[in-house]
């Protein structure tokens, strides 16, 4: 459909190297805007025009000036009608290319509202589907059928947490299908959540998640981190799943970095679970800790989260920390003696230091830069 305002940016646009008087008429023949003040509101010409897809030339009244009348088609259905009127050898030439230019812009306009619309389908889609525990599982499949997805496809949640609004803004013109058209995605509240189609993978679920991730890095100005669960989920546990990964936002944004790997919620369920006990427990246990001397709590985090991430492997950690085995060790013993533990080889005491490096995290660096300087 050719509507008022593509008519008129048109016609502008044309004006600045064109002297023809220049008219859009609708797919009924009714006159939608021009530059020539003597248009009839209507014209059986361009009505004419429209019905047969093909040009109708004449004359004017006064028989002076040449009038054309182009239908307007996109992929062969008549969106309405041009009508040039003028004097000048290359008024065919001239209506031709108008007509060839004003069907590419009104199928760009086509293509581009569905998107929108369908992006806006897909948005509501993904939050019922993500955002609301009251809906079922027959309920959610329903949804899925009706927006013209399959429910019987496996899909796994995907949220693209971007660094800037740029990101967001662009998404609009953006195809984040990878693979499949059966991928959902939808943006809201400053992300990017997809459903990921992942019937087509083949082995490692993890990899597949990891190659889509680099392909939307690839392919959009996307800046930022990804996570995912990191194992099968369904349409009964979407709900769950987004909660999980809107924890990672919370508790992982800072650490997380940006441009790498996606990271998966299954690699940070001993975080979660440490997540779950109330602050106030921890305080009670470990508020007179911070009050020992001589410890440099951020190279403490430092390197207690490299042992922890490393299962206490002190060759996996030192490399981690970017340093030498002796000198990895020469810092543990500090922490060894300070609060008798050896979590390289007791289990309970990997458990405190566990704890104990949640806590202090949590804490944040202010409190316990205090507690240093007291």
């Amino acid at each position: 459909m050719i509507d008022r305002v593509i008519a008129a940016s048109f016609i502008d646009a044309v004006e600045q190297f064109s002297s023809y008087k220049i008219r859009m008429y609708d797919e009924v023949g009714r006159l939608i805007c021009g530059n020539d003040p003597n248009a009839h509101q209507s014209s059986r010409r361009a009505l004419s025009s429209v019905e047969s897809n093909g040009v109708i030339e004449g004359v004017s009244a006064d028989g002076s000036e040449t009038v054309i009348y182009a239908p307007v088609l996109v992929d062969g259905k008549p969106e309405g009608c041009i009508s040039l009127i003028g004097r000048g050898s290359d008024i065919h030439a001239v209506s031709a290319a108008l007509r060839m230019s004003l069907e590419t812009r009104v199928k760009y306009e086509s293509v581009e509202k569905a998107k929108r619309k369908a992006l806006g389908r897909n948005e509501k889609l993904v939050r019922q589907l993500m955002c609301e525990p009251s809906a079922s599982a027959a309920e959610r499949a329903e949804a899925l059928e009706a927006a013209g997805f399959s429910s019987r496809i496996q899909r796994e949640p995907v949220v693209l947490f971007p660094d800037s609004d740029s990101f967001i803004e662009s998404f609009p013109t953006l195809s984040l299908q990878f693979d499949s058209r059966q991928d959902v995605v939808a943006a809201f509240d400053g992300r990017v959540v997809v459903l990921k189609d992942v019937s087509r993978a083949r082995g490692d679920l993890r990899a597949y998640l990891t190659e889509y991730e680099a392909f939307v890095a690839d392919n959009s100005p996307f800046s930022g981190w990804a996570a995912s669960v990191g194992r099968p989920t369904n349409l009964t546990s979407y709900v769950r799943a987004y909660g999980w990964l809107e924890w990672m936002k919370t508790h992982l944004a800072e650490s997380s970095g940006s441009d790498g790997p996606p990271l998966f919620f299954v690699d940070y369920l001993d975080e979660y679970f440490l997540s779950l006990i109330p602050e106030n427990a921890y305080g009670d246990v470990f508020s007179d800790v911070l009050d020992r001397s001589g410890v440099d709590w951020d190279e403490f985090v430092m390197v207690t989260t490299a042992l922890i991430l490393n299962n206490f492997n002190l060759v996996k950690a030192s490399k981690d920390l970017f340093v030498h085995k002796n000198t990895l060790v020469y810092r543990l013993e500090k922490y060894k003696k300070k609060f008798r533990i050896d979590p390289v080889n007791n289990g309970r005491d990997r458990d405190f230091v566990r704890y104990l490096n949640y806590y202090i995290r949590q804490v944040g660096p202010s409190e316990r830069n205090a507690n240093e300087r007291d």
